[in-house]
């Protein structure tokens, strides 16, 4: 399997304008535009998929550039999750001043909750589905890269400070191999969905009470083992 890579410079977007276009030039240095829109904003209610700003960002992208989708931003995953039976849940305080929901505690499902997962999943193949142009937006050629999000948490992260979350082992029903496995199903169901698109999944050097190896080590490897022979990229963001 052959990938598009995500080339050149990718103006990154801001709140302003139209489902945040403001920041779109048409320059011919610039090679795409890195749009910032969440799950939260694509499906708002259970089952009911709004993409009014997928149509409306790729109808003024100018000609010849392409788009990244990170969809890391904000809430990330619907708060509609939380309400349904049986979902187990966390309860997240944003540390971070910059964000809207600073210091506001949020209830989020955990990442390995099944239920979540199996939206998630229907959500990526809803997003991919959807013609845009006439086209579905899963083999778009305006699309170039995702950065795709761990519901429930969003990067493989640790705290504290900033919008980091507390330590990945104090989630409820944590455990490591629940933890990669969720990732690793994320993972699937975007590359599934996303057949050819580089994905990244920010990973920092997050770790659990298991000292060796070093929990991160665990993700990377299970991602490296499940994808290797498939031609997809992940990135990994590690810092000590």
């Amino acid at each position: 399997m052959t990938t598009k890579m995500c080339d050149g410079l990718y103006v990154l977007d801001s709140r302003q304008g139209t489902h945040r276009d403001f920041n779109i030039r048409n320059y011919p240095f610039i090679a795409g535009y890195c749009w910032r829109m969440n799950w939260y904003s694509f499906e708002p209610e259970d089952g009911v998929y709004d993409f009014a700003g997928l149509h409306h960002i790729l109808s003024v992208l100018p000609p010849g550039q392409r788009l990244s989708l990170n969809t890391l931003a904000g809430r990330t995953e619907p708060e509609y999750l939380v309400m349904l039976p049986g979902v187990q849940t966390w309860v997240y305080t944003d540390q971070n001043p910059a964000h809207d929901e600073y210091m506001v505690p949020v209830r989020k499902p955990v990442p390995w909750d099944q239920t979540t997962q199996e939206r998630y999943h229907r959500f990526v193949m809803a997003l991919a589905a959807e013609r845009v142009g006439g086209v579905p937006f899963g083999v778009h050629p305006a699309l170039s890269h995702l950065v795709v999000t761990w519901p429930g948490v969003g990067s493989v992260r640790e705290g504290p400070g900033g919008a980091a979350v507390p330590k990945i082992e104090a989630l409820p029903g944590y455990t490591r191999q629940r933890c990669i496995d969720s990732i690793v199903h994320v993972l699937a169901s975007t590359a599934l969905a996303f057949p050819g698109i580089p994905l990244s999944l920010p990973i920092w050097a997050v770790t659990d009470l298991q000292a060796s190896p070093p929990l991160w080590k665990g993700i990377v490897d299970a991602i490296h083992a499940k994808f290797a022979d498939e031609g997809l990229f992940y990135q990994e963001n590690l810092t000590e």
